[in-house]
């Protein structure tokens, strides 16, 4: 299907479905989505996620650190359990974060504690 086909067919969606299909761009962050489904129609896909990024920008700081924090850790507990959104999945296997032997995991769990105390 061609881009500007594509977009089309999401500005084109119910709102319900238009936000459940973008509501895990941002990890467990459906109001990003909810934000930006008055501005439709979008011109391109490019547009629609510069809406949604823009959107979160201007989002208080505790807004911001709370979907920092909601976001799963690089091969964490949740990802291994397979507790993840889709996509976080995809993400984490194309890096091989699905393949850690049991060292390599406990190593990523040292670095995700250190960078969430930061």
């Amino acid at each position: 299907m061609h881009a500007h086909r594509s977009i089309d067919v999401v500005n084109s969606l119910p709102s319900a479905a238009f936000v459940e299909l973008l509501a895990g761009i941002y990890e467990h962050a459906r109001w990003v989505a909810e934000a930006v489904d008055g501005k439709r129609p979008f011109a391109t896909a490019d547009m629609l996620a510069e809406a949604m990024r823009e959107h979160v920008e201007r989002a208080s700081d505790q807004v911001k650190l709370a979907l920092l924090r909601a976001h799963p850790d690089l091969a964490g507990k949740a990802a291994r359990a397979g507790d993840v959104t889709a996509s976080s999945r995809s993400e984490q296997a194309g890096a091989g974060l699905d393949r850690l032997s049991d060292d390599h995991f406990e190593k990523i769990q040292s670095l995700n504690d250190t960078y969430r105390t930061r």
